[in-house]
């Protein structure tokens, strides 16, 4: 097998503590066949906050 494994990390700030990014995406691309293995697509929404 002739595998090339691609895992993207991206986190975007927004406003008022609030967060989206990436989250799980492992991409998995075997060049034998030319297609990928794995593509799974994952999204994350987050909020920090400060304790009272």
């Amino acid at each position: 097998m002739n595998l090339s494994t691609l895992q993207p990390i991206v986190n975007v700030e927004l406003d008022d503590g609030w967060s989206i990014g990436t989250s799980e995406m492992t991409s998995v691309y075997d060049w034998q066949s030319s297609e990928f293995v794995a593509l799974p697509v994952g999204i994350k929404l987050s909020k920090l906050l400060a304790p009272k």
